[in-house]
């Protein structure tokens, strides 16, 4: 259950939620709600996971908490092989060993390179390949935590790289795909499936060529991300997503750049010049270059764009995300035994606090 705790205390033990121990009190006209998970960001504060740095990594895992998110799944981009290794290594190398520090990593969220040119967004097409097994055990190798991938699944001939990833319990992604309706039909005989941002980067819903969006809204066994800015997916389409999708299909995410959490300029992703002015953050070329959102950020949205319920936007911000990851024997609800990552907000759905596994670690 994405439970909503209005008044009163919870009470932890052992970095857990518990029926006594340590008393958490949530404030008069405040709520708590689970810590967010965030499956697909590539960074902020003029950080990114392509970095393979881990004092990098570090800031993002600190400064997420200051919006609430608890866990997140740094994602990757279509770079050379070498820096795809490195920063998964550095990744790796992270969650043994500095992993209690901020959020939580959870694992790596490969976004590139077994993408479409024709829906390559802010990744460099020269090195786009198809999905296959002998590269994607390089990266392997490189990093045991990859959890998360983001392929055009059009290109997976014999859906070979999709029945590996099965064998392996990765999460397959659908995304930077021109993929018809009648293929991701094929393919769900299979596996289940995510589809990646939502609307953006795939083939659209056409009355006689239905494509990536189509297959989405549809099938059951697709779980859809969402960024939900206002600018990546127009709000009468969120809410109508919302309507024909449901609360419990939906994970909303950031899919933030470095430019998050920093004033108007100029910043890079990957090779590229990103502008960052206001909350959007587009190449010279007009296209968006990922979001400098968070998820709080997402949460009000959700709320302010729907009218969805309390419980509705915490399904879409932390549980869905649990379920999917297979994680929700530990994280994504406020249920006894579960771990005490915990926001609380205030009237105005703010973040004042963050608890990690019931220890406080941010205040405002």
């Amino acid at each position: 259950m994405s439970k909503v705790i209005k008044k009163g205390y919870i009470y932890t033990m052992y970095g857990c939620i518990s029926k006594y121990g340590e008393k958490i009190e949530i404030p008069k006209n405040c709520i708590a709600v689970p810590g967010f998970i965030d499956i697909h960001t590539h960074g902020g504060f003029n950080k990114d996971a392509m970095d393979g740095d881990v004092d990098g990594l570090k800031c993002i895992a600190k400064e997420s908490l200051k919006s609430g998110t608890t866990s997140f799944y740094p994602t990757t981009l279509t770079e050379s092989e070498e820096n795809i290794e490195k920063s998964l290594k550095t990744i790796d190398y992270y969650m043994k060993n500095f992993n209690d520090y901020g959020a939580e990593i959870l694992g790596v969220h490969l976004e590139g390179p077994f993408l479409n040119k024709s829906f390559k967004g802010a990744h460099d097409e020269h090195l786009i390949v198809n999905p296959n097994i002998e590269d994607f055990k390089k990266f392997e190798e490189a990093c045991k935590n990859i959890k998360i991938v983001t392929y055009a699944i059009e290109n997976d001939i014999d859906f070979l790289f999709t029945k590996y990833l099965k064998s392996k319990n990765i999460v397959s992604s659908i995304g930077h795909s021109d993929s018809n309706f009648e293929k991701i039909s094929e393919a769900l005989k299979i596996r289940d499936f995510n589809i990646t941002h939502f609307y953006n980067g795939c083939s659209s819903h056409s009355h006689r060529n239905p494509g990536v969006v189509t297959a989405g809204l549809y099938f059951d066994n697709i779980m859809i991300e969402m960024i939900c800015d206002g600018i990546h997916v127009n709000k009468d389409v969120v809410k109508t997503t919302l309507k024909l999708k449901g609360s419990d299909k939906i994970i909303l995410i950031t899919d933030s750049m470095r430019a998050r959490g920093l004033k108007d300029g100029i910043y890079k992703l990957g090779e590229l010049d990103v502008i960052k002015k206001g909350n959007e953050a587009r190449l010279k070329s007009g296209n968006l270059a990922g979001s400098t959102i968070s998820m709080n950020d997402a949460f009000k949205n959700i709320i302010n764009y729907t009218n969805c319920s309390l419980e509705d936007a915490v399904a879409m911000t932390s549980t869905n995300a649990s379920i999917k990851l297979g994680i929700n024997n530990r994280k994504g609800t406020l249920d006894l035994g579960k771990e005490a990552d915990i926001c609380i907000l205030d009237e105005n759905l703010d973040v004042i606090r963050t608890y990690k596994k019931g220890k406080v670690v941010f205040y405002k």
